[in-house]
């Protein structure tokens, strides 16, 4: 295996205009393989900002948006900002034909556990960021959370009728387990249906201290492996480990990943980054999209450096042994 002293150089350069694209099926235009995560667009992120953020995320050729009908719940008044921030912007520039727009639905109510995962959760919830998004369908739609008591199949067909409908393009899953996920297409492919085009869970090159919160996937090594064996797209949140590779040491980063695996894991993207003229942020996004199956990291920014270093990294390309020793150390 490679040792920290052999990777060879490279000469990419820092800002480099690149962007690599993917397959996503059931999504009838190649996705940015960057994903850009727009939770704080329209509150903490102001209006005007983030319409530069996304200008510049189409023209370092990003056309991947990630958002969801709960987003800024939190914020007074702010709930659907997200949302209609990406509607207005698409209306006013005119490129909703070259945007791939993801956004999420069927999460509990802000400041409750009770799961709403029912056909007529899914439809309110997707009527509304329709008409938030100013548009008539959204080209992947994700189950925000999931239901464990709820059988796949309901569910599924509850997806395929907004398919059959027109509203959805293609239809995904986040923070659900992966035995769930399985049984689920299962289903979907017994009975001829679409099934989950991909999954979003957390997934990062850092390893997270448990949070205690069942209803937050954070991927694991049988995940992975899960994804390599069936090829299932993956859009991983939390991409950047929240800032952690960028050196962020904040209290909240340092408790979700500030353990013995996770130093060491950046001491080695630090090492790479040194010796490739890069940076241990690209690093962690390479990692991630180096893997033998679609993968497309999601990364939420307000600063534009940070966006445009990310996606350069896009294209940053890691042997399977590079990988295997950014994780591993052998």
């Amino acid at each position: 295996m490679r040792k920290a002293s052999s990777p060879p150089a490279r000469n990419w350069r820092l800002g480099e205009k690149r962007m690599r694209y993917g397959e996503i099926r059931g999504i009838e235009r190649p996705a940015s393989v960057i994903c850009l995560g727009t939770g704080s667009f329209g509150t903490s992120t102001p209006r005007d900002r983030a319409f530069e953020l996304l200008d510049q995320f189409a023209e370092l050729g990003g056309n991947f948006l990630d958002s969801a009908h709960i987003y800024a719940a939190w914020v007074p008044g702010g709930q659907g900002a997200s949302e209609r921030t990406i509607g207005e912007w698409m209306a006013s520039r005119g490129v909703r034909d070259r945007i791939i727009v993801g956004t999420k639905g069927a999460h509990p109510e802000w400041g409750s556990t009770a799961p709403r995962l029912g056909g007529e959760h899914i439809r309110q919830d997707l009527t509304e960021s329709l008409e938030r998004l100013q548009t008539d369908f959204v080209d992947l739609y994700w189950l925000h959370r999931d239901d464990a008591a709820r059988p796949v199949d309901e569910i599924i067909d509850a997806l395929e009728a907004e398919a059959d409908a027109g509203r959805i393009g293609a239809y995904g899953c986040s923070n659900w387990r992966w035995d769930r996920i399985q049984a689920a297409n299962d289903y979907a492919q017994r009975t001829g249906k679409r099934g989950f085009v991909a999954s979003q869970p957390e997934w990062n090159l850092a390893h997270r201290t448990p949070s205690g919160d069942a209803t937050m996937m954070a991927h694991t090594r049988s995940d992975v492996e899960e994804h390599e064996r069936t090829g299932l797209a993956c859009i991983p949140y939390s991409s950047q480990a929240r800032g952690f590779f960028g050196g962020v040491e904040t209290e909240g980063v340092r408790n979700t990943y500030a353990n013995e695996v996770s130093d060491a894991r950046l001491a080695r993207a630090r090492d790479m980054a040194e010796r490739q003229g890069w940076l241990a942020s690209q690093v962690a996004l390479a990692y991630l999209v180096n893997h033998p199956f679609p993968a497309f990291p999601i990364i939420g920014t307000s600063n534009p450096e940070h966006l445009e270093t990310a996606c350069s990294a896009s294209d940053f390309s890691l042997t399977p042994e590079e990988v295997a020793w950014l994780r591993d150390g052998e």
